[in-house]
């Protein structure tokens, strides 16, 4: 039997990721994915970019060229380029060992830049138990069926195959763009969890939980109820969407953080009594109380040496994130953290960080650089792109 019940194991499968290929798809719907994206860039963003300067095209600077002259070939290098990078960190899975399945694009179900890069929001896997959740997103109520034959495999293999009911709530996002501050931003965004929770829909996305043997840890789940911190983190759990992972996963303890968003942008295990993060405030208090070791990353997370915030600062655009729906922003996704093990000795980073090198070395651990050029713009790292599908570890409790 296949089972996954940690994140640092040893990874023996994997799912991983794709960004839709632009020159499969029919003219029509290329047009609806490149050129309403450019649309909306052109209405919605370029009162605000005023005598923009030219950068060296760097990852995070390539991105405001799409800003500032957006094109359909500039949009499709975008898909192309990420599905070469998805493409480098399958075969590093590969190198180590691991067997290696993608989704089976389905063309013609996808709607606007949504796509099935990111499984690790959308599907997931405890134990035997393949699953299928809901996001807070209405673009990606049907982004599951291109992983679809990648599950019902698993379930021919003997896994048990489970999904959330569906969602049935109609949320009209109504964003205003006269607000400034991407905290009012965030908080506005946040209304439509609060809706879906006083409508008692199922919510729950799997990255924001956190696989730790007989525990796992998730972010606040409490729509209605705030917690008193400020921070950009989007509320991703609904009530019910909590108490359906506790009802199907019983024989686990769920631990809350005091936290908003996924897991994997705070923290990230790298084995038993050794976790690594960029604010210690995010460590669970059961890791401090049984003396587990702290590796902070830096504060900066800085992409290519500039912050998202300076960037557009230098754009004129103060406070205000472009797309932010779509970006990351620094305080939400530290790339830094969001890792996939591949063993307990050896991780695969979005990027290189020197010092945090220097700090994991003494752990021996080995980082594996992966560059995902377009990062900044899909706001995910390598474990976002990743699904955990078989890892040698068992169901123990880490902290008896």
């Amino acid at each position: 039997m296949k089972t996954t019940y940690d994140e640092w194991t040893k990874l023996k499968k994997v799912l991983i990721g794709k960004s839709f290929k632009v020159t499969d798809l029919l003219e029509n719907t290329t047009l609806k994915i490149l050129l309403d994206y450019e649309n909306e860039v052109n209405l919605r963003y370029n009162k605000y970019l005023k005598n923009p300067t030219n950068h060296v095209r760097t990852t995070a600077e390539s991105l405001f060229d799409i800003f500032d002259i957006p094109s359909v070939n500039a949009l499709k290098k975008v898909h192309d380029e990420t599905n070469e990078d998805l493409e480098a960190l399958a075969n590093i899975c590969k190198t180590f060992g691991a067997e290696v399945v993608r989704p089976n694009l389905k063309y013609g179900i996808e709607r606007q830049l949504e796509h099935p890069m990111q499984c690790r929001d959308t599907v997931g896997k405890i134990g035997n138990t393949i699953f299928e959740i809901n996001t807070a997103s209405h673009n990606r109520r049907i982004e599951n069926f291109n992983h679809r034959e990648v599950l019902i495999d698993e379930f021919q293999q003997g896994a048990r195959y489970i999904a959330m009911p569906p969602v049935m709530t109609e949320i009209a996002e109504d964003w205003d763009n006269s607000i400034d501050d991407i905290e009012s931003r965030n908080t506005t965004a946040n209304k439509t969890i609060k809706i879906y929770n006083k409508s008692r829909e199922f919510i729950g996305d799997t990255a924001a939980f956190y696989k730790c043997g007989k525990h796992i840890f998730h972010t606040h789940a409490k729509p209605n109820e705030p917690l008193d911190i400020n921070e950009h983190s989007k509320i991703c759990i609904t009530e019910n969407g909590l108490e359906w992972w506790k009802r199907e996963f019983s024989e686990h303890e769920f631990l809350p953080l005091h936290a908003y968003g996924h897991v994997d942008g705070k923290f990230a295990i790298l084995r038993p009594g050794l976790v690594i993060t960029w604010h210690e405030k995010y460590v669970p208090q059961i890791m401090k109380d049984n003396n587990w070791d702290i590796v902070l990353i830096e504060e900066s997370a800085n992409f290519t040496g500039k912050t998202i915030k300076e960037l557009c600062e230098e754009r004129g655009l103060k406070n205000k994130y472009p797309l932010e729906h779509l970006l990351g922003v620094s305080q939400e996704t530290r790339f830094d953290c969001n890792v996939l093990s591949l063993d307990e000795n050896t991780i695969v980073t979005s990027g290189y960080d020197k010092a945090l090198a220097d700090k994991l070395k003494k752990y021996n651990i080995d980082m594996i650089p992966w560059v995902n050029r377009w990062n900044v713009l899909w706001s995910g790292g390598a474990h976002c792109c990743s699904v955990d599908l078989e890892r040698e570890g068992e169901l123990i409790n880490y902290f008896s």
